[in-house]
């Protein structure tokens, strides 16, 4: 949470592919679609009352369009085991999402990128800074890309 600056305290942050949820902000909505991460991240975060484990496919949520979702500040998307489709939806719904102002990612969007790009994600959101930093799944640091609302 260090490297997005300060989390206010009405601020959402959304976890999509949330796994076990791993994460310590102050309200936290984690997305999973494998049942047995949902599980074991449900009996690991039973002890917190901020966090709402949510086992779906991040298609089914409305994530644009329903609370709580819908008001998500910061949005973590570790979006390494997403099928193309899913991962495209994704982006999409992220332009969409009105109080978002920084996304959080394990993947780099439009590898290619240059001006002028027709990248919908391009016209909402800015690589802002590119960081590495480490994550449960292995013990090699991952690169880690932010994005900030254009």
């Amino acid at each position: 949470m260090n490297i997005i600056g300060p989390v206010a305290v009405g601020d959402v942050f959304l976890d999509i592919g949330c796994g076990i949820g791993n994460t310590a902000p102050k309200r936290c909505i984690g997305i999973e679609i494998r049942h047995e991460l949902s599980q074991l991240g449900s009996q690991l975060i039973q002890r917190y009352s901020n966090v709402q484990p949510l086992l779906k496919d991040a298609k089914e949520t409305g994530l644009s369009v329903r609370q709580p979702y819908f008001d998500a500040c910061i949005v973590y998307l570790n979006s390494f085991l997403f099928a193309n489709d899913i991962k495209l939806f994704v982006l999409s719904e992220l332009c969409t999402l009105p109080r978002a102002r920084i996304v959080v990612s394990t993947e780099k969007f439009c590898p290619r990128h240059r001006t002028p790009c027709r990248n919908a994600f391009c016209a909402t959101w800015q690589l802002h800074q590119v960081t590495s930093g480490q994550v449960s799944w292995t013990i090699k640091p991952v690169s880690i890309y932010i994005y900030k609302r254009v």
